[in-house]
């Protein structure tokens, strides 16, 4: 799929971005690096919907925004 998009910067970044959204959904292995390097759409959408622990620790702490760090600690510690 990288093929039709390689030539559109935002349809390229967008596709890592669901590969990395895939890959913590599947509890495959993902980089950290990758979530913290993310747009606010994903880290938005990982700290609203996301299972992922690792995911949220890391949102938790380093997220990009003060909404994304907030939702994310609430969800932790609900999940506790």
């Amino acid at each position: 799929m990288t093929g039709p998009v390689a030539s559109d910067d935002f349809s390229t970044r967008r596709l890592d971005e669901w590969t990395v959204l895939r890959a913590m959904t599947l509890n495959e292995p993902w980089e950290v690096a990758n979530l913290l390097a993310a747009s606010n759409w994903l880290q938005l959408r990982t700290a609203e919907k996301s299972s992922a622990m690792t995911a949220l620790e890391v949102l938790a702490e380093n997220g990009r925004t003060r909404r994304i760090r907030t939702i994310a600690k609430s969800r932790l510690s609900t999940a506790c």
